[in-house]
């Protein structure tokens, strides 16, 4: 009995510390992407981390093993939702087997970022502007969580190639590239209104706008100036 008595008290005393492990974790994440997002992620030390949330000098550390890690924690939090959701719009698109529309492709990196901002208005807004900031800097740690090579994000931009056929590869590629990181810069300087229901109309002007874009930059045109 004794020994039962004991292993009850061992067991109870480690779901404690896990679930102090979590809340803890928890509350860097949430401190972290307060940080990054209003001040850049270049400008935070894990020290002022660690200080803001009132922990350890250690605890980012511990947690996360640098500042790197942490990082790639704060896109993959909130950013594992938004791959799953991509991938269910890509589907759908896979399945119509025909050339998809220029803002078709938009919406599939669109949607889910402002399905986002729906379901978390603040935490959806600080994470859409770091992710733009890192995009933006083409900063490698953004790629490293699920945006980059054999992930869901290659395949939207395989698709954005099948919307433009008749140009070259790395036409194509530039050209989405810089489409969907204006996409990004206008959601996340426009994420405090696309979070409420008065948003939605300036959603649909960006993505109108984006793709717009987009579709005027990828035609062609043949050695008589006419489109193709």
């Amino acid at each position: 009995m004794a020994n039962q008595a004991r292993g009850a008290r061992h067991s109870k005393s480690g779901e404690h510390r896990r679930a102090d492990g979590v809340r803890t974790r928890a509350r860097l994440l949430d401190v972290a992407e307060e940080l990054f997002a209003d001040l850049g992620v270049e400008a935070v030390s894990v020290r002022s981390v660690n200080a803001a949330a009132g922990l350890a000098p250690a605890s980012v550390h511990y947690h996360f093993r640098d500042k790197d890690g942490l990082v790639r924690a704060v896109i993959a939090r909130r950013g594992e939702m938004v791959i799953r959701r991509q991938a269910e719009l890509l589907a759908q698109i896979e399945r119509l087997r025909r050339r998809p529309r220029a803002e078709e492709v938009v919406r599939l990196l669109a949607d889910p970022f402002h399905d986002l901002l729906r379901r978390e208005p603040t935490g959806g807004a600080r994470w859409l502007t770091i992710v733009a900031d890192l995009v933006a800097a083409n900063d490698e740690r953004v790629y490293q969580v699920g945006f980059g090579p054999g992930s869901v994000q290659e395949r939207i931009n395989r698709c954005a190639a099948a919307a433009f056929p008749a140009l070259p590869e790395p036409e194509i590629s530039l050209r989405w590239r810089l489409a969907s990181t204006a996409l990004l810069q206008l959601m996340a300087s426009s994420a405090p209104v696309l979070a409420t229901d008065a948003g939605d109309r300036e959603y649909e002007v960006i993505v109108g706008f984006v793709a717009a874009g987009l579709a005027g930059v990828c035609v062609r045109k043949n050695a008589h100036g006419q489109s193709r």
